[in-house]
């Protein structure tokens, strides 16, 4: 896609249109959503899916650019002091990782791996696992796992015809959602399916500028 086509489909406008398009959804994974955002998403066309997945990518990049390796490892800098910016690159390739691991769950027939996030506090456990293992991983392997997540997800969704991003899951591990609506709440924020970089820009962005005034 051309870059004004990006910013047009991602944009909030275009998002919110497909939203009042959407039929009601249906909640699956036993209520576990995503990182822990509304089960009812809009089911984006595949075009605004990567459209947000790249904004939100590139939105990021821009931010990390503007730290030095040592401020984005630096600890208890993001999201209330709890991570560093570099836990932070971990976790939205994390929840990446998880929608690849879906597309692949599909064509193989089997329960995805955010299937077995369950139960209270799931979400918040999975997340706590993948901050720890990020934490021991040097800088450069959680760039390149989260160059890798991004790309292999949004090649996924492009490979992907309109009868796989509508069909429901071949696993029988959610209740009737399609293909497209669960990736959008497995990497979306708030009203803004496939938008999870959105959820933590606010917190990198005040980073980024208390990082520029030290």
């Amino acid at each position: 896609m051309a870059r004004d086509e990006v910013a047009r489909a991602a944009s909030p406008g275009a998002i919110s249109e497909a939203r009042d398009r959407a039929e009601p959804c249906v909640r699956g994974w036993n209520g576990v959503v995503g990182p822990g955002y509304d089960a009812c998403v809009a089911e984006l066309t595949r075009d605004q899916a990567i459209a947000v997945l790249e904004q939100g990518n590139a939105m990021l990049g821009v931010l990390f650019a503007r730290l030095s390796d040592a401020s984005i490892e630096r600890p208890r800098t993001i999201g209330g002091g709890d991570w560093s910016a570099k836990d932070l690159m971990g976790h939205v390739a994390f929840w990446e990782e998880l929608a690849v691991d879906l597309l692949a769950a599909q064509r193989e027939r089997r329960p995805p791996r955010v299937a077995a996030i369950v139960g209270p506090g799931g979400v918040d456990r999975a997340n706590a696992e993948d901050q720890a293992r990020s934490a021991t991983m040097p800088l450069a392997e959680v760039r390149a796992r989260a160059a890798a997540a991004h790309r292999a997800l949004v090649d996924g969704i492009a490979a992907l015809d309109d009868a796989a991003w509508q069909a429901t899951p071949a696993h029988g591990a959610d209740r009737g959602r399609s293909l497209g609506r669960m990736l959008g709440s497995i990497t979306g924020a708030p009203d803004r399916p496939f938008g999870h970089a959105w959820a933590h820009l606010a917190d990198l962005e005040a980073y980024v500028a208390a990082a520029a005034d030290a």
